[in-house]
Order: structure tokens, then sequence, then C-alpha cells
């Protein structure tokens, strides 16, 4: 792959553009999880669970935060793997020499044989959530790492490249 400046420009570009998506993703999916955090808890704790109606409620707002905490997952996921699909990202991970693709740790699970009070529901619910926040954040993260770094390589062969040109001209100007 030709490394000119032209073609190294043109990966900053795509992969700063792919960088502004994500943070606007990241940002949406924060406030998302935030308000499914504020909802989520303090809804099941609200609830008197000895009222067996309340216990209904309680299973009600526990599974439609399965259900949310699921979808959240799946978006990371799909971010994920739209990233390291994308050719900027596969471009500069081969120009810089970084061998690991971007990554999300979403193996973290409720124990659902565990939750059967309604305070540990909502610890449950509330954590699973954090994880995914974190989760958002890292790939968000790697993300801008990867900028960094390719900024970094850019740098380096501009300055490499300067030091040929220099040396060149210094030997041309030699008596022969």
């Amino acid at each position: 792959m030709s490394t000119n400046y032209a073609v190294m420009r043109n990966h900053h570009v795509q992969l700063s553009e792919l960088h502004a998506r994500e943070c606007e993703l990241d940002r949406r999916l924060s406030q998302e999880i935030s308000t499914a955090l504020a909802h989520f808890g303090p809804s099941i704790l609200a609830l008197d669970g000895t009222d067996p109606l309340n216990g209904d409620f309680i299973a009600l707002y526990y599974q439609l935060a399965l259900r949310r905490i699921g979808q959240f997952n799946q978006r990371i996921s799909e971010r994920t793997s739209y990233l390291n699909s994308s050719k900027a990202v596969q471009d500069t991970l081969r120009l810089t020499g970084v061998r690991t693709a971007l990554q999300s740790d979403l193996g973290a699970s409720l124990d659902h044989g565990n939750a059967c009070e309604k305070e540990a529901l909502a610890q449950q619910i509330s954590m699973a959530l954090l994880h995914l926040m974190v989760c958002s954040n890292s790939l968000q993260h790697q993300l801008t790492e990867l900028v960094s770094a390719l900024e970094a390589w850019m740098n380096a062969k501009t300055v490499s490249a300067k030091q040929v040109v220099s040396h060149n001209q210094l030997d041309s100007h030699k008596p022969a």
C-alpha cells in the first residue's frame, strides 16, 4: 500500500469521520443508558415487594430491563463489528502495525437465579447497565487511540521523509 502524503491524509480523514460518528453514537447511547439507569432500578425499589400485584410489576420491570439491556448489548456489538469491518479502521490497523482489532467485553450477564429480592434485582440491572456504558465508552476510547496512533505514524513518516530530503539536498551541494 502506498504511503504517500495524500494517501495518509485520506486515511486520516476517513478515520476522523468515523470517529466523529462514533462519538455521537456513544453520546446518544450513554444518554439512553443513563435514562434506563434512572428508570428501572428506582421503579423496582419503589414497589412494595410484599404485595402480590407489585411482585408482578417487579417481574415486569425486570423483564423490560432485560430486554433493554439486550438491545444496548446488540447495539454495542453491531458498532464494534461495523468499526472493525470498515476500510478506514482496517487500513489504519495495517498502516500502524496494530494487531488487535477494536474490542468490547460484552460478556457480563445478569444472574437470574440469585435475584429474588427487589434490591438485588435493581442492583443487578444497574450493574449491567453501567457495564454496558463502560463498554460503549471503551469502544469510543479505542477508536480515539487509533486516530492518535495514525497521527503519530503520519508525523513519524513526515519527519522521516523530511530527513531524507534534507540529506539528499546536502549530498547535492557536495563538490564532485
